[in-house]
């Protein structure tokens, strides 16, 4: 399910990729090295299961998403924060609207937390928004 998960997400991430202001890349696996901003990348870091009762299991996919935006000398923090903020609702509304992801396994799709940070990097500076997606599935045994 792992596996599944991910190349469902990542599908659904790269439908932005050359939507309003593009995505010039989605990565499944978190990285600093890109080819231009804003991009995308996303991991699972933590899994948790709950068993309901002798059939049932409720099981909690937690990833990790990262979007970049470089802080330009021309544009500063206030462009690339109205960057991240477009792409913020444009991925929420993604997630609402998939928020299956095609899997009839799949109970919700839940973001659960998100945040702001400056990053320094080695070409520059770059705002970083986190934001934890929480993917439940339900399976039964029988």
């Amino acid at each position: 399910m792992f596996q599944i998960l991910n190349n469902k997400l990542k599908t659904l991430f790269e439908t932005l990729k050359w939507s309003w202001q593009p995505f010039v890349d989605v990565k499944d696996y978190h990285t600093l090295e890109n080819i231009g901003y804003p991009y995308l990348t996303f991991e699972n870091i933590d899994f948790t299961a709950e068993i309901l009762d002798n059939c049932d299991n409720l099981r909690t996919f937690t990833f990790e998403v990262l979007v970049f935006q470089e802080i330009t000398e021309t544009g500063g923090r206030q462009e690339a924060k109205e960057i991240i903020y477009k792409s913020m609702d444009d991925l929420l509304d993604l997630l609402d609207k998939n928020y299956t992801l095609w899997l009839t396994e799949v109970k919700m799709v839940n973001p659960t937390w998100w945040t702001i940070e400056p990053l320094v990097m080695q070409n520059g500076k770059c705002l970083v928004w986190r934001l934890q997606v929480e993917i439940q599935t339900y399976n039964s045994l029988i």
